[in-house]
């Protein structure tokens, strides 16, 4: 009874105690449970229309507020599941904060990588296409197009190229274009004129002709020659391989083709990509390999050029009428043994008046010039002394002479393009020989002259017709004008280019003309950054002039550009044959018959100073 009496009395206080803790909690205020603290977490996938747009999913927890850093610099978003758009590909470090109403927050970051599809295009299609034509300025040594043999890179025929076909004869094919697209197509635009070349009626097959007349593109035995017209084509650019590959139409010229020069459209041709540029006037330089009828291997190159600003492209007009040229003469006195004061040019073109168009040897190398403009046409003249102290005497019948009325003078015909005549010997058709021995050369240091006419290229020794060097252009090369060439009497030759090269755009691995220091040249390029080689010399005799053969990969006098019968776009291992056209002790001209034919046809001429 005792023990139940107790029980009783403990339950009694449990309650009693409960009882007033109850009533104390409900008199107090009761405060908010605590909030938990929020935790960052996403996903991301690319748009499945656009690889540009991700789409991000946010799985964050215990947040009520967001803030995206989608990591290139720009972009950001307080959006709880945003897309965003990268205007390139590449990798970037995408962060979320996520936040709680307490100011308490967690980041989450991840790299998401963006990847164009079409990256390595870029630089042909741009980001929404890009409109490609052919190169309209050749300040640069660049061409529309040319073709020739593989092997020594000779060129049989250029187009704009003033010693060729300038840009104006076809003026109708400059305002081509092409626009490369995103989808893998090409649209071929002819702006509504088209050159005719070959395969078409011979009353369309004149140059220009309009090529919105459909009967136009019918070929002369009935060919459907459409293929060549405006149109939208496929393509396909793989530039791991450096091969654009056109399925129908063309690029540059139309009847280049991987299976020869084609009379009718190729339904495909593929291209080597030889260089593609990417500046304000962006570059594509694209050959096409084929085998000539006799098994020679041959390439047409084009070069196109993209412009990004709309203000710097160059446009091509109609060939005016040529009604005078400049005409270069030339005399060498070497060989005159009789005190004279001066020479002169007296001709059909200037009354023959004796002292009118005086000449020049301000270099004392005993060749005396003068340029003059000459109305087209045929004329005659004579080297004068003087005012006709003395003049030439020639015999009827010398090949370069014409007798009418009894007299002989030099025959001149003056077509629509610069030229150079001689350097003739006084009373003769041809150069007065060089009698130079070996010595004369040796143990002396010989570098460009720095002025115009240094590097000439033209048709036939010493001519400058083609390109000749101006002030302007030696100075903006200055590194090429103190290199050094130097004949040792041991036979060997060493170039010193000192710490920089000239080089030219054409060239692989270069983008623009300019000194580029030794230790930046291309490999493909270095030998020509100077070395030891080795010279043979050739006295001159009745019927060859002098010469002197420099050996050796890499081996050049004066001016890497020419070589026996090709232009070379990089060193060759061999030897060049240079004919010595002029020399006074400390001057010499030396001149490089780069024709196929090796028939005087083509050189580049360089001329030498002494230090």
């Amino acid at each position: 009874m005792k023990n139940e009496l107790k029980s009783l009395k403990l339950l009694t206080l449990f309650f009693a105690v409960f009882s007033l803790g109850v009533l104390i909690s409900c008199t107090e205020d009761d405060p908010d449970p605590k909030t938990e603290e929020p935790v960052a977490s996403f996903q991301f996938e690319v748009e499945a229309s656009d690889w540009s747009t991700i789409n991000f999913t946010n799985f964050s927890q215990n947040a009520s507020s967001y803030s995206w850093d989608f990591g290139d610099g720009t972009g950001t978003s307080t959006e709880e599941s945003p897309s965003y758009t990268y205007a390139e590909g590449g990798t970037y470090t995408v962060s979320l904060t996520a936040s709680n109403e307490d100011g308490e927050s967690s980041t989450k970051t991840e790299s998401v990588v963006v990847t164009d599809p079409l990256a390595a295009q870029r630089t042909l299609i741009g980001e929404t296409g890009k409109t490609w034509q052919l190169v309209a300025d050749n300040s640069t040594g660049a061409v529309a197009y040319y073709v020739g043999p593989t092997a020594t890179r000779e060129v049989w025929w250029a187009f704009g190229n003033p010693g060729y076909e300038e840009f104006c004869v076809r003026e109708c094919a400059m305002d081509d274009t092409w626009t490369f697209n995103t989808d893998g197509t090409f649209t071929f635009d002819n702006n509504g004129d088209a050159w005719a070349d070959g395969a078409f009626k011979e009353d369309v097959n004149a140059g220009c002709f309009d090529a919105t007349i459909a009967d136009n593109w019918i070929g002369a035995n009935g060919e459907d020659l459409n293929g060549w017209n405006s149109g939208t084509h496929a393509f396909t650019y793989d530039p791991s391989a450096s091969k654009l590959t056109v399925t129908g139409g063309f690029i540059g010229i139309p009847k280049a083709t991987n299976s020869g020069e084609l009379s009718t459209p190729a339904s495909s041709i593929s291209y080597d990509v030889v260089k593609i540029v990417d500046a304000d006037v962006d570059t594509l330089v694209i050959e096409v390999v084929f085998l000539t009828g006799d098994g020679t291997e041959a390439f047409w190159q084009s070069t196109l050029v993209s412009y990004d600003n709309e203000a710097d492209k160059v446009f091509t007009d109609e060939c005016a009428p040529v009604e005078a040229v400049n005409v270069t003469f030339k005399v060498n006195m070497n060989d005159y043994d009789a005190a004279f004061t001066q020479m002169y040019v007296s001709g059909s073109f200037n009354g023959w008046s004796g002292d009118g168009w005086p000449m020049d040897d301000t270099d004392a190398d005993g060749v005396w010039e003068l340029t003059k403009e000459v109305e087209v046409g045929e004329h005659e003249y004579k080297f004068t002394i003087d005012n006709w102290a003395a003049q030439e005497e020639f015999t009827e019948g010398v090949e370069c002479t014409v007798t009418k009325d009894g007299f002989t003078n030099r025959y001149l015909n003056v077509e629509s393009s610069d030229l150079t005549v001689g350097p003739y010997c006084f009373n003769s058709c041809a150069d007065c020989p060089v009698t130079i021995v070996a010595a004369d050369l040796q143990g002396k240091t010989w570098h460009l002259v720095n002025g115009p006419g240094a590097v000439r290229v033209g048709p036939g020794i010493g001519a400058g017709d083609w390109f000749t060097n101006d002030q302007a252009w030696a100075d903006a090369g200055p590194c090429l004008f103190d290199d050094t060439f130097v004949f040792n009497a041991d036979g060997s030759f060493v170039i010193d280019v000192k710490d920089e090269m000239f080089t030219e755009s054409h060239m692989e691995g270069i983008d623009a003309n300019g000194c580029v220091a030794v230790g930046s040249v291309p490999a493909n390029l270095t030998a020509w950054t100077g070395g030891t080689f080795t010279h043979a010399f050739t006295a001159a005799t009745d019927t060859e002039p002098a010469k002197v053969t420099v050996t050796g990969n890499g081996a050049y006098i004066g001016f890497y550009k020419g070589a026996n019968g090709s232009e070379p776009n990089e060193p060759q291992d061999g030897s060049i044959t240079y004919e010595i056209i002029s020399f006074t002790g400390s001057s010499m001209e030396v001149s490089v018959d780069i024709s196929g034919g090796q028939d005087r046809s083509a050189a580049w001429t360089m001329k030498l100073v002494t230090d």
